[in-house]
């Protein structure tokens, strides 16, 4: 019986120790995972895995970690470390996307739009400030909070489907916009 024990609490300890290993998780503070946990309960905090197989090998063969759904930056201009982070929905649907600003020791939550329909292919990233212009192949009328083009004066988050789509969001005045820039 002792050993029988002894395994469960070794299974379970390598795979809580796995858990800790990915490298999306090795992101997110653990004062950020919390928080996320609490207010999106009907998603998970993303995993390297959650993304296809030749998209990780590729990330991680141009520097990257090999996670496509989390990335750092000061989005908001303060001078500190904000995260935006791609969640995993336990039951199906699409995934939400979560810009967190790290505000008076605490987290700033702003919820944005992916347009992205499976995990597998969400990715997120940080831009470095700059102009950003929208693609010539995005021809529709503009939708509420999008524009033809934008500075961003910190960094701004970018929103996508792997091999199609990137989106371009920016912090400016207390509100976000984004541009379409590919498609």
């Amino acid at each position: 019986m002792t050993k029988r024990v002894l395994s469960l609490l070794l299974a379970g300890a390598c795979s809580y120790a796995g858990a800790a290993e990915d490298a999306c998780r090795a992101q997110i503070p653990a004062s950020l995972a919390s928080v996320l946990e609490s207010k999106f309960a009907g998603s998970r905090l993303p995993l390297v895995s959650d993304n296809l197989e030749y998209n990780i090998n590729y990330n991680k063969s141009h520097g990257g970690t090999g996670c496509l759904g989390v990335a750092e930056g000061d989005f908001d201009g303060n001078g500190t470390k904000d995260v935006v982070v791609g969640l995993t929905p336990k039951t199906g649907g699409a995934p939400v996307v979560v810009v967190a600003l790290a505000v008076d020791g605490g987290w700033k939550l702003h919820p944005i739009k992916s347009w992205v329909d499976h995990r597998s292919r969400l990715y997120v990233g940080a831009v470095p400030p700059g102009r950003v212009k929208r693609t010539p192949a995005a021809d529709g009328p503009l939708e509420s909070g999008e524009r033809k083009s934008m500075t961003c004066g910190n960094d701004g988050v970018v929103v996508g489907a792997t091999e199609s789509t990137a989106i371009v969001y920016c912090f400016l005045r207390g509100k976000w916009f984004y541009v379409w820039a590919s498609d």
